[in-house]
């Protein structure tokens, strides 16, 4: 070849097993319209050739440089490469095609059997944002054999520096509790805002605190809780009114409080001495803090929640702030129940000054109370006079039965008002005239007049004991003065004696019919109200809590003490009629059947103890409001009415046939309005007292049976 001047090319580095004396060729410059013609006498076209510079690249990319500045071949491992391509058919002046794999392969083959050479060439030190990943692209938290090169840090975690044996390296941290990161490639987490909070590592965003907590520092872990289910967080909204100037102001809930003073009460409660109180019936929550009474209730300003109903006069508490009252009553008085001194309850719920009408109303009342035991005292004297002359006026008994019967009816209907039916919150057109009714009652079984009484109280200011006492006593004593005034006045105009026995037939008629109003004005320490807050005041004075303490402990004591009277003349009256009365009447003791008329003069013979039947069935009726389940109070006043009514239209008791079917009548008129006044009760019975009073309700009605069955079974085997 060298004597024979043969033109070849070479490659370094060689592999040629003969010497060579390489001359470099110089070809002219590259003609593109020659090798376009096929003459290719000119060099190659020219390719790319350039040098990558870069000014700062050790800054700009640390990690290139540190490859560039450790990549190296030497001549030893291209002569290998070129083996290789050489078992592989491919020759040292030969150029792969791009669609070859030899090289590749080549390539492959080399990169596995040399691993511990290039894997030198790669940094393994991150750059600040970014850290160690293994091959399946999973952060690591060391370097290790796993460690394959670095990645960017992903939102949630941080580039964290680390220095190991290795040297200086970024690894991906996760975000601790109490941060986040939201973007990728950061060297650091953000703390959690005010009013937000992350529980857990690689938060990528902070939660807002929920309803009831807060956050008031910066990466907080947790919310702390404003206190139990009671407390909220809210904050005031400015709200603009249409057609106002001013705006005003709406609470609403908002999550992410930022501190304590967010934290309120719920809805329906308001905030007092640390605590979330219930507002109760009776009062309106003005926001979280405050509350406002509703017209009707009551409540003391040092004690804004424990809230009263004004039972009566519903108009003494007009609402409002805490502790209002309507004009002249003191608002120290448990609701607005009692006048300043010097001043009388009026019916619009005000109290005035006392004026000298007082005086004279209380002056006309003792003149009407004295008028009308004359006409009682008179009306029975002349009865006597007809019955000793061997006739009695058929119209005059009608007319004196009827009144006392329409009387007994009115102080029925005085018990119902005393269970607190709310007729007036039912429609106009069904309840209104049923409290009319009921209120129409008060003048004719004379509590109207006892409360009348209550001028005296301009000039004789009382305690709750004292006022008891001459509530309960008022009545009785007011009737045994005008009585022994009239009677001492008709035996000075007759010039005749004592009479005992007629001051007894009119006691005893005055007992007897106004028996449910004395026995009611005694029982009044027991007859209570039940308010909002779960006490209890007396009906007839609310300024006395029903706790058996204190001044109602003195009233009840005096009560056990006055319900003896009325004992003493039950007892006498069962007496009279069942061992008494038979024995007198056989002995012709005329003196004492007058005194004893009372009981007998207005039943047919034969059927005087039925007198005892009714004076036990109004017993029966006072007795019913005690009970505290109104459906209880309803059931025992509607079985007493039943029984009598059962009663009069089976014996036919009364003297006249008008006077039987007058009772009748008021039997089913009360018992129609107790029959209405069952829909207006509130159905609030706990199923353990609704269980007691069937079981009642059933006792009865089979002993009742058992009895009649009996009694007919007596009869039928006798005869």
């Amino acid at each position: 070849m060298r004597d024979g001047n043969t033109l070849f090319y070479w490659w370094e580095p060689e592999n040629y097993e003969f010497g060579v004396d390489k001359v470099p060729l110089l070809f002219p410059v590259y003609n593109a319209s020659e090798w376009a013609v096929g003459n290719q006498r000119t060099d190659q076209p020219p390719g790319y050739v350039g040098k990558l510079v870069s000014s700062n690249l050790q800054a700009k990319a640390p990690r290139v440089h540190t490859l560039i500045e450790r990549f190296s071949l030497s001549t030893g491992m291209l002569e290998e490469l070129n083996q290789l391509l050489s078992l592989s058919g491919i020759s040292a002046g030969g150029t792969p095609t791009a669609g070859d794999d030899v090289v590749y392969r080549a390539a492959c083959d080399w990169v596995r059997s040399s691993e511990s050479l290039w894997r030198a060439w790669i940094p393994t030190t991150c750059d600040a944002g970014s850290g160690l990943v293994d091959a399946g692209g999973q952060y690591l938290l060391s370097r290790g054999d796993d460690a394959v090169g670095c990645s960017t840090c992903s939102s949630g975690r941080f580039s964290e520096p680390l220095l190991d044996g290795q040297g200086f390296i970024y690894r991906c941290a996760m975000c601790p509790p109490g941060t986040y990161q939201e973007f990728a490639n950061q060297v650091g987490c953000n703390d959690c805002a005010l009013g937000r909070f992350a529980n857990e590592t690689g938060a990528t965003a902070c939660s807002l605190c929920p309803l009831g907590t807060f956050a008031d520092q910066e990466g907080r872990t947790s919310c702390a809780s404003c206190g139990d289910n009671t407390w909220t967080t809210m904050d005031l909204a400015l709200v603009s009114n249409e057609g106002s100037s001013d705006g005003g102001g709406r609470w609403i809930e908002v999550r992410g409080a930022t501190s304590k003073d967010f934290c309120v009460c719920v809805e329906g409660r308001h905030f007092w001495q640390g605590q979330c109180e219930l507002c109760l019936q009776g009062t309106t929550c003005l926001g979280p803090t405050s509350l406002r009474i509703d017209p009707g209730f009551f409540a003391f300003p040092e004690h804004p929640g424990n809230v009263f109903r004004c039972f009566g006069l519903e108009q003494r508490c007009q609402g409002g702030p805490p502790g209002s009252c309507a004009a002249g009553r003191s608002n120290q008085s448990l609701a607005c129940a009692q006048c300043l001194p010097g001043f009388q309850a009026q019916a619009d719920g005000q109290c005035r000054e006392c004026a000298a009408a007082d005086f004279a109303i209380v002056f006309g009342l003792c003149l009407l109370g004295v008028v009308f035991v004359g006409c009682l005292h008179a009306s029975l004297i002349a009865e006597e006079k007809f019955a000793s002359h061997g006739s009695q006026h058929g119209s005059l008994l009608n007319v004196a039965l009827g009144l006392s019967q329409l009387v007994t009816c009115a102080q029925v209907f005085g018990v119902m008002r005393r269970l607190r039916i709310p007729w007036e919150a039912s429609s106009w057109f069904m309840g209104e005239p049923f409290s009319l009714l009921l209120l129409t009652s008060e003048f004719l079984s004379l509590d109207a007049l006892v409360y009348s009484f209550s001028s005296i109280q301009c000039v004789l200011p009382s305690s709750a004991v004292e006022e008891y006492l001459a509530g309960a006593s008022l009545l009785p004593l007011a009737f045994v003065l005008s009585l022994i005034l009239v009677h001492s006045a008709y035996i000075s105009w007759r010039r005749s004696g004592l009479r005992l026995d007629s001051l007894a037939k009119t006691c005893g008629s005055f007992s007897m019919l106004f028996m449910i109003s004395i026995l009611s004005s005694i029982l009044e320490p027991f007859y209570c109200n039940l308010h909002p807050n779960g006490d209890r005041t007396m009906q007839s004075r609310h300024d006395v809590l029903c706790n058996f303490r204190a001044e109602h402990l003195e009233i009840c004591l005096a009560a056990i003490a006055l319900s003896t009277v009325p004992i003493a003349f039950l007892s006498i009256c069962v007496r009279i009629i069942v061992f008494d009365l038979p024995k007198r009447i056989q002995r012709a003791d005329v003196g004492f059947v007058n005194a004893c008329s009372f009981l007998v003069l207005r039943y047919r013979p034969g059927v005087e103890a039925f007198a005892v039947i009714v004076l036990l069935r109004n017993i029966l009726v006072t007795l019913s409001p005690l009970i505290t389940s109104q459906a209880g109070s309803l059931l025992l006043l509607c079985t007493c009415l039943y029984i009598t009514f059962c009663g009069v239209a089976f014996w036919q008791p009364w003297r006249t046939k008008l006077a039987t079917y007058t009772d009748l009548v008021m039997h089913a008129g009360s018992l129609l309005v107790l029959d209405m006044g069952k829909f207006y009760a509130p159905a609030a019975e706990d199923g353990y007292t609704l269980m007691i009073i069937c079981i009642v309700a059933s006792g009865i009605m089979l002993v009742w049976g058992t009895v009649v069955v009996l009694w007919a079974a007596r009869h039928r085997f006798l005869k």
